[in-house]
């Protein structure tokens, strides 16, 4: 795929200010972005300049603002089905579409990254990304439960995006629901509270509480079949598997916008909470009375965090520069996060971050010991406490309950991020990309040795586009061949002696506009090689015989064994006398006879090719005494009779004498013998030794050879048997 500066525009013209997401790669399938048409690359700045954010962050879900001013160039499908983001090795990101409104042209899309570096201002690769579109018939592939991953300590994240009424959907696997819950009065509708309004990130809730304390709505939190959030579940922070000395670790965060600060010491109003409000509670975040005023508050008009989860009741209340946010403008939004860690009655037992147009607010717990009354059966609540009371005034977004206490520079990259106006991330050009970047053939198998076709590509533009300039490959091609850096023709002879199984291999195509990929298999087969020979081998009558060779190549080879006995060539198949090892480079006999005797050889083959053994006998050395059977010579037969040492000898003119040679088991010599070949052609030894006395019984070996006139060796062979008495 090739890039080029878009000349129709693309379809997320960024405003000045707009967030974008990075996400690491779960489960996720693996896409080939050569089948997208259009991109661009995504940088996030968090040095001193940007979010001034110093802590490298792993497995952070960030946020991508996009306008959708212009759909021109079939950039998009419907509903953003073809976005992607990958990495800029092509490794897919997953990512949530929370919201993709085209007739407002807005969206907001979560993408997960493995890693933010810190103190990094994103003109390298490293917080960098890639987001595609245009692709005809993709498919949508939005999931929040990858990107918000239970197992990396998000156990409810709500955007509140819903329409008015509707359920409240947790983005995790865990997949709670907030029900709606309205207590109508006057001044106060019914049936549309919480309601649908536009948010900090794309659409929000405004919960239309009263000035009093008992009248508004919320949503109660239950699991994903129904039940109640009491205990069990993961939002019951008290037993949860991360308790570290026992406390539980935890972080509760949100985006507020404050219609009115609570009147009166008595009506506080909640924006999270698992509690009743004052002492029985788990846990909740709440607006607080103006009244309250103690040396870690001096002033009124307090945002407090209460953790209730422990022996003693740990706290914090904002310090005294929140006052300064006074009076409350409806288009100001203050990011909120309490943070429940480290040791029981200690300073900074809790903590609570406050974000507010640049300003950071930061409180630490007192090392309070006060005991109280520990309740977890309460529904956690969103807008109000867990018994319908504290209704919250105002708008929340991006709600969020996390089994683990994040630090402060997490916090501080989600304010930086998802705020209004921020600069943190770029987005860069606009590329358009050749669609088709196409090999003649994109599946090689060549043969070593062998001369390769040339391979050439093809290029179908999309828009207007300027040539390629170089040509790249990765990894590096198997020796002998070459891709042609100004042309991309892939060509040469493969050099490899032992071949190569389907690779894949990266090509680059490099121009102004950007650059491409496409891949490559190659594979490449080399002939058989034998590198082991067999060997002749004298057998003993009715022993075993192994007979193999040893071949390279690839594939691996296949085998063919094949017998010659003077004239006749036989090729060997398994069943009866002959048997064959798994790869069929062994030929077995179990039980060897005088039959078996042979010169004998093994053709190993495959695709490419093709190699013959060197000639192996199988010589019979020694015999029992039920091995009988013609010799070697298949020219030469037994005599009928009872003497198993008298043969006859073939008349075809050639053969004028016959030496005949007998030798006992320890191959000393017992007899010898010359006959000449006139009307008889019978050779026969009696069973006598060089002095004319009997041989003793026991297995000989005679030796035959044939002579010729001149004295000549035609042939010679031998043959085992028994002498009995």
């Amino acid at each position: 795929m090739k890039y080029e500066v878009a000349k129709c525009p693309f379809l997320f013209p960024v405003l000045p200010g707009i967030v974008t997401s990075l996400f690491f790669s779960l489960a996720v399938s693996q896409e080939n972005y050569g089948q997208w048409t259009r991109s661009r690359e995504i940088s996030v700045n968090t040095s001193a300049s940007g979010a001034n954010v110093s802590a490298t962050q792993t497995n952070y879900p960030l946020l991508v603002r996009l306008n959708l001013s212009n759909i021109s160039c079939g950039n998009t499908t419907t509903g953003g089905a073809d976005i992607r983001f990958a990495k800029l090795n092509g490794t897919h990101l997953p990512y949530q579409i929370e919201r993709w409104d085209t007739a407002n042209k807005a969206a907001e899309i979560w993408v997960l990254m493995d890693t933010v570096y810190g103190n990094n201002d994103g003109y390298g690769a490293t917080n960098k990304i890639r987001m595609y579109s245009g692709k005809s018939g993709a498919v949508d592939s939005s999931d929040g439960g990858a990107v918000f991953d239970t197992s990396r300590g998000f156990q409810g994240v709500f955007h509140l995006g819903e329409a008015t009424n509707d359920t409240a959907r947790d983005a995790t696997k865990n997949k709670f629901k907030g029900i709606p819950r309205n207590r109508g009065a006057s001044g106060i509708g019914t049936g549309s509270n919480p309601a649908d309004t536009i948010g900090l990130i794309g659409k929000a809730k405004k919960f239309l509480g009263d000035t009093g304390n008992n009248y508004g709505g919320s949503y109660r939190i239950l699991t994903s079949t129904g039940g109640n959030t009491f205990d069990n579940n993961p939002l019951n922070f008290q037993n949860d598997s991360t308790t570290k000395n026992g406390i539980p670790q935890y972080t509760l965060s949100a985006w507020i916008n404050i219609r009115l600060i609570p009147p009166t010491t008595t009506k506080r109003k909640a924006i999270i909470a698992k509690s009743m409000g004052a002492n029985n509670a788990q846990y909740h975040m709440r607006l607080r009375d103006p009244a309250i005023s103690n040396i870690y508050t001096p002033l009124k008009d307090t945002i407090l965090l209460d953790f209730a989860d422990g022996p003693s009741a740990v706290y914090k209340r904002s310090p005294p520069g929140f006052q300064q946010l006074e009076p409350w403008a409806s288009s100001r939004w203050f990011y909120m996060a309490g943070i429940r860690s480290n040791t029981l009655g200690a300073i900074g037992n809790s903590r609570i971050y406050g974000f507010d147009s640049g300003d950071v607010f930061v409180g630490l717990s007192t090392a309070s010991t006060t005991t109280t009354t520990i309740r977890s059966d309460y529904n956690a609540y969103i807008g109000s406490f867990s018994n319908d009371s504290g209704y919250f005034m105002g708008k929340l977004d991006e709600v969020r309950f996390e089994n683990v206490a994040r630090d402060s520079q997490w916090i501080k990259l989600n304010y930086e991020t998802q705020k209004p106006g921020s600069t943190v991330v770029s987005v860069g050009t606009d590329l358009v990309l050749y669609r088709d970047l196409v090999y003649r053939t994109t599946t090689l198998v060549l043969t070593s040795g062998a001369a390769m076709i040339p391979d050439t590509l093809t290029i179908t533009q999309t828009c207007s586009s300027a040539p390629y300039e170089r040509f790249t490959i990765s990894p590096a091609l198997p020796a002998g061949l070459r891709l042609d850096s100004n042309t991309g023709v892939l060509s040469g002879t493969p050099t490899t002696t032992t071949g190569q199984v389907a690779t894949s291999y990266t090509i680059t195509a490099s121009g102004p506009s950007g650059s491409a990929t496409t891949i490559l298999s190659i594979a490449i087969n080399v002939a058989p090689v034998i590198t082991s020979q067999p060997v002749t081998i004298s057998y003993i009558c009715g022993s075993p015989i192994r007979l193999g060779i040893t071949a390279s190549g690839l594939p691996a080879p296949t085998y063919k064994w094949i017998r010659q006995r003077g004239a006749t060539i036989d090729t060997l198949t398994a069943g009866g006398i002959f048997s064959f090892n798994t790869r069929g480079d062994t030929l077995i006999i179990t039980n060897a006879a005088p039959t078996d005797t042979g010169t004998y050889r093994c053709r190993a083959l495959n695709v490419a090719g093709s190699a013959v053994s060197n000639n192996a006998r199988l010589m019979l050395a020694l015999a029992t005494g039920n091995c009988t059977g013609s010799i070697l010579d298949g020219r030469i037969v037994h005599n009928p009779g009872s003497n198993p040492f008298s043969y006859r000898i073939p008349n075809d003119g050639s053969i004028a004498r016959v030496r005949m040679t007998v030798e006992n088991m320890s191959r000393r010599e017992t007899w010898s013998g010359e006959f000449e070949m006139g009307k008889s052609r019978v050779v026969s030894w009696n069973g006598t030794d060089h002095n004319g006395g009997k041989a003793p019984s026991g297995i000989y070996v005679v030796r035959l050879k044939l002579l010729s006139r001149d004295g000549g060796l035609i042939s010679e062979t031998r043959e085992a048997g028994a002498l009995g008495r």
